[in-house]
């Protein structure tokens, strides 16, 4: 099992849920505040509001697939996904 994680601007989110719903049946919405460093045109902090999407799956390319649609309707430049092996237990 993969515990997966996709890093986008907070926008869109009924969009986005519906999205992400068509491909998987169950996920988290977490919300948080993004900051990087900026390069142009000078080197600043850069800051955004985020949604980080959580899915639990097997499935890594859907959840690329649905990174790719997520920056599609966000408009981004690029949309970060992360993945790591993980054991689920339900008590």
């Amino acid at each position: 099992m993969k515990f997966c994680l996709i890093f986008t601007e907070d926008k869109n989110k009924s969009q986005i849920a519906d999205i992400v719903a068509s491909r998987f049946s169950g996920f988290t919405f977490l919300y948080g505040r993004s900051f990087w460093t900026s390069e142009f045109p000078n080197t600043t902090i850069a800051r955004e509001d985020s949604l980080v999407i959580v899915v639990l799956t097997n499935d890594v390319k859907g959840i690329r697939d649905i990174a790719r649609e997520i920056k599609r309707v966000n408009n981004q430049e690029s949309v970060l996904v992360t993945s790591f092996d993980t054991e689920m237990e339900r008590i």
